[in-house]
């Protein structure tokens, strides 16, 4: 039998172990019903808050590329069309498919109770090349552009300012009242059919007669088309699947 090799490790575990336990993400992410309580829903809320307290929410290229993550996981709920995809299976399949079904409104807030962005992260730009600090000034835009059309997104952060307003916390019941409303508005937007408002908002991003036809197509041969008929028919709200 060989002889076994002894290892050494210069970095002690237990400094990994800490580390790693008391790490934040820089971006927190909560999952929502689509629907307000006691109504069937079909779909989430997802709400992405900004979480670098330290710089104020300063956008690092760490912070930038966690909220990419998250919205490319968005993106990958949708086809090229706009299309929903099949629900990811959970643990192989094992567990089913994802419950809580696709995103059907996103809401950006800030997980700081002070303030909502202090912009880009200007230490770090400091040592940026011309060709990085465009790449960056430009990113904000692709990632909306990478978002499904029915897609909304709404800011929420502390803005109240006056002597003693953290103490009385008016910045935190503000923070909370501006997020409440963003869901409120979320839900609202998530009675309406998912297929039929982005047909809807491409008809009028497009703002041609062509692409009124086309959007007019993809919607009236969907089940949630017929829904909405019956609804009507039985004096009802619709129950809508995305279909």
């Amino acid at each position: 039998m060989p002889p076994r090799i002894r290892l050494r490790f210069t970095i002690p575990s237990r400094r990994l172990y800490s580390a790693a336990a008391t790490a934040q993400p820089l971006v927190r992410v909560t999952n929502l019903p689509a629907a307000p309580a006691g109504q069937p829903s079909n779909g989430h809320i997802r709400i992405l808050e900004l979480n670098r307290p330290d710089a104020r929410n300063a956008i690092s290229k760490a912070l930038l590329a966690s909220l990419r993550a998250e919205i490319h996981d968005v993106q990958r709920q949708y086809g090229p069309d706009g299309e929903e995809l099949p629900a990811p299976q959970r643990f192989g399949g094992a567990a089913g498919p994802d419950e809580k079904g696709p995103t059907r409104a996103l809401i950006l807030a800030s997980a700081v109770d002070t303030c909502f962005c202090a912009g880009a992260d200007l230490k770090e730009r400091r040592g940026f090349t011309q060709e990085e600090c465009a790449y960056f000034l430009g990113i904000a835009d692709r990632l909306v552009e990478v978002l499904p059309e029915d897609e909304r997104d709404a800011s929420s952060g502390g803005s109240a300012a006056a002597d003693g307003a953290k103490g009385s916390n008016i910045l935190e019941t503000a923070r909370r009242a501006a997020l409440s409303e963003a869901v409120r508005l979320a839900q609202e937007i998530c009675e309406g059919g998912p297929v039929a408002i982005r047909a809807a908002l491409q008809a009028v991003a497009w703002a041609r007669e062509e692409k009124e036809n086309e959007m007019y197509k993809r919607v009236v041969n969907t089940e949630d088309r017929n829904e909405a008929l019956k609804a009507f028919q039985e004096k009802r709200k619709p129950v809508f699947k995305g279909r």
